[in-house]
């Protein structure tokens, strides 16, 4: 497992710090953890990098673990943007989500257009998994709950 911490921009926000632990290569998966933040899918991402070719990656959302969350970084929209920025960052095409509480209610952010990220796919729920694909040419990330 690789830590890093990565600053993304966001407009109306201005920089975020998003620190990343990866697992894998191969597919990537963004893996967003719920409530109990981000321990509870640790052992997912090792599970899944050690048995698939996954680049497997979760972010820490800002707030938790210690880490600093601009004030102004108040909606699942806000968080939504911010993975979608982190994306783009990182040059990462066609990667799956995956979520858990905050992480699902992101997952279901579909009705936003965003830079041309457009999420799609199946749902799962608790331990078995909740994905959507991010395609590089219709950006979107979109469901809409205000507050997370």
């Amino acid at each position: 497992m690789t830590k890093t911490t990565h600053t993304v921009t966001l407009d109306r926000v201005g920089p975020v710090e998003v620190t990343l632990d990866e697992h894998g290569e191969g597919q990537p998966f963004l893996l967003l953890h719920g409530g109990g933040g981000p321990g509870t899918v640790a052992g997912f991402a090792e599970l899944l990098a050690g048995t698939h070719p996954a680049r497997v990656i979760s972010p820490t959302h800002p707030g938790f673990g210690g880490t600093h969350r601009p004030e102004a970084l108040h909606t699942v929209g806000g968080l939504a943007a911010l993975y979608v920025a982190l994306l783009d960052q990182l040059d990462l095409r066609d990667v799956t989500v995956v979520g858990g509480e905050n992480g699902i209610t992101v997952d279901g952010y579909r009705n936003t257009t965003l830079d041309g990220v457009s999420v799609s796919g199946s749902r799962l729920d608790g331990i078995h998994v909740r994905a959507a694909s991010i395609r590089s040419s219709t950006r979107s990330i979109g469901s809409p709950m205000d507050l997370w």
